[in-house]
C-alpha cells in the first residue's frame, strides 16, 4: 500500500510540475504573439509609408482634393488656397470633378502639398504630410 501511495503521489507531482510547465509556455507563447503582432504592424506601416512616398505629385494633390470633397456635406462658395506651383494642376483636377463651387487662389506663403479652403463658417487646412500622419496614428491606436 505504501508503494502505491508513493506511486499516487509521484505522479501527482509530475503532473503538478507539467501543468506549471505548460503554464510557462503558454505564457512566453503570449508574449511571443504580442511581440509578432507588433512587428508585423511596425513592418506593415513602414512598407506603406515607403509606397506612399512613391505617390506622385499629381496623385497627391488628387487625394488632398478628394479628402476636401468627401469633408464638405453640402456644396458651398470657398476659396482654395494652393502653392503657385501646383495651381495648373489643381485647375485640371477641379475642372474634371465639376461638382465644386471653389475659388482657386495661389498663395506663396502655403506650402507644397498643401491645400487651405476657406470658407464663411471657417478654414480647413490639409496637407500630404498631415494626413498621412493621422492615418498612421489612426492605425496604432487599437
Amino acid at each position: 500500500m505504501k508503494s502505491e501511495a508513493l506511486l499516487e503521489q509521484a505522479a501527482l507531482e509530475v503532473w503538478k510540475r507539467a501543468d506549471a510547465q505548460l503554464g510557462r509556455w503558454e505564457r512566453d507563447r503570449l508574449v511571443m504573439c504580442q511581440s509578432i503582432e507588433h512587428y508585423a504592424t511596425s513592418v506593415t506601416n513602414e512598407v506603406l509609408r515607403s509606397l506612399l512616398e512613391e505617390t506622385p505629385h499629381p496623385k497627391r494633390l488628387a487625394a488632398l482634393i478628394k479628402q476636401l470633397l468627401v469633408s464638405q456635406v453640402h456644396e458651398v462658395k470657398a476659396t482654395l488656397f494652393c502653392h503657385p506651383f501646383e495651381i495648373d494642376e489643381i485647375e485640371q483636377y477641379l475642372s474634371k470633378s465639376k461638382s465644386t463651387v471653389w475659388k482657386l487662389q495661389p498663395d506663396e506663403m502655403i506650402t507644397l502639398q498643401t491645400l487651405v479652403l476657406k470658407t464663411d463658417e471657417g478654414d480647413f487646412v490639409i496637407s500630404w504630410n498631415s494626413m498621412l500622419d493621422n492615418f498612421f496614428n489612426r492605425t496604432k491606436t487599437p
